[in-house]
């Protein structure tokens, strides 16, 4: 709000004494120094500052003050960043902005900056098979206490973990998907989206890697995590739970969530005495995340395998094609007439032209069909963008592509002979699609160049 002060009790206004026809003003019956002082607090991103009439201004970042005249009217300008929202503890404040306040005396007055959606974060406790608390109420209970020590907002938090009951059914099971009880969505505590809401969330659609713990910190390993637990939330029948999470034994095996696509750790195990993490999911709120509109330009990855024996230009065609089909170009005829009201190419490297190369640095940057930023800016694709921060698991139709490869290829040779070969003595680099943690594009494997299930990435030009 940015109108009348909030607080004040008024001041006592000048008077004046008059004799023989002369007057002269009397001090300011106020005019004394009084202090406000302001105290930032809360999980959330973004500042707080004192504004003053003379347009001079005073960063708050954990607590400040300001000595003015009794009387003296200041605003209060809050910044808040990613995901994030104040709350003033003056009532007439509430969740404004700006908000100008009148001081009379002393002042006390919290600004509260706090993430505006439920927190999800990977722990910086790590447990092995045996240590790992139990699925359940130790284990939300474990989540709740780091998240309360950190200063994370909200009062229930669920850990992604999973274990067996005694039936064949699942009708004793102990699973996330049991405990959730609201169906908002999920941001890092850094701000990044994770998931737009609980149905995204168990669709396997992760926005951003849960890499970073409770205090915002990030982790190494934390792409992985005990889990044992499906996609969506149950039980999972495919990997082992370390003997429902009572054993360290190397001899025994434990699923892992790679907290960062879609698998949710399904089919993945590790051996017990492996010291890992938890995932933690705030459950306060039912508030979604909204989708962002679709700005700039658009980048996925493609769903067809590509024949790395058929050279550069089908790659490009089934960039085209499959961004045709999703309505992208304007064709009207994806096979013989794809349009070209937008152009999408492949993202390969030959000998004689760098991937990035194919495109304008300078332009507008990617986004992903979900509506992520997929790069810090459009000019960081240069030298395979080794500052990438999320993954492209994204296909022009909207779906998530779970698991693979994108053949990428290196300028120096290895590119399957400039996309001419699919012979194994010949070897290309290529990097996982899913989003598994900040690497470059290029050099991350190298696979042989008869693979049969790599995909291109597909941007537009």
């Amino acid at each position: 709000m940015g109108g009348e002060p909030v607080l004040g009790t008024g001041g006592a206004s000048n008077e004046a004494e008059c004799s023989a026809g002369a007057c002269a003003e009397l001090p300011m019956a106020d005019a004394r120094q009084v202090t406000l002082e302001v105290v930032v607090r809360g999980d959330g991103l973004g500042s707080v500052s004192i504004m003053r009439d003379d347009g001079s201004m005073q960063l708050c970042l954990e607590k400040c003050s300001a000595a003015v005249a009794s009387g003296a009217t200041l605003r209060l300008e809050a910044r808040p960043g990613l995901n994030s929202l104040v709350r003033w503890s003056l009532a007439g404040c509430g969740g404004a902005s700006t908000c100008n306040v009148r001081v009379d005396s002393d002042l006390l007055v919290e600004a509260t900056l706090e993430l505006a959606y439920d927190v999800a974060f990977v722990t910086s406790q790590r447990y092995t098979g045996a240590s790992v608390p139990r699925p359940g109420a130790a284990a939300n209970q474990e989540c709740g206490r780091l998240a309360a020590a950190a200063g994370l907002h909200g009062s229930r938090y669920v850990a992604w973990i999973s274990s067996p009951g005694v039936l064949a059914d699942a009708s004793d099971d102990v699973a996330p998907r049991g405990f959730l009880q609201h169906r908002g969505g999920w941001v890092r505590p850094d701000g990044r989206p994770v998931a737009y809401s609980l149905e995204s969330l168990t669709r396997g659609e992760m926005l951003h890697p849960v890499l970073l713990d409770e205090a915002g910190v990030a982790q190494v390993g934390a792409a992985y995590s005990w889990s044992a637990t499906s996609v969506d939330g149950s039980t999972s029948n495919v990997v082992s739970n370390c003997r429902d999470w009572t054993s360290s034994d190397p001899a025994d095996r434990g699923g892992m969530l790679i907290a960062n696509n879609t698998y949710l750790g399904d089919g993945f195990a590790v051996a017990c005495d492996f010291p890992s993490m938890l995932l933690c999911l705030g459950d306060d709120s039912d508030a979604e995340l909204p989708a962002p509109a679709l700005t700039g330009r658009l980048a996925f990855v493609s769903s067809a395998f590509f024949d790395t024996g058929s050279g550069v230009a089908a790659a490009d065609a089934i960039c085209q094609r499959e961004a045709c089909a999703a309505s992208l170009t304007g064709g009207i005829d994806c096979v013989s007439n794809p349009g070209s009201a937008r152009v999408f190419k492949a993202y390969l490297h030959t000998s004689a032209q760098a991937a990035w190369e194919r495109f304008d640095l300078g332009g507008p940057n990617w986004m992903r069909l979900d509506g992520i930023t997929w790069l810090p800016d459009a000019r960081s694709l240069a030298a395979d963008a080794k500052d990438r921060i999320t993954g492209m698991n994204v296909r022009a139709d909207g779906g998530y592509t779970r698991d693979g490869l994108a053949w990428i290829g290196d300028p120096s040779g290895a590119n399957c002979r400039d996309w001419s070969s699919r012979s194994a003595e010949d070897r290309a680099a290529s990097t996982g699609i899913v989003i598994v943690d900040p690497r470059p594009l290029g050099g991350a494997n190298s696979t042989d160049c008869s693979y049969a299930s790599g995909r291109v990435l597909c941007l537009e030009q």
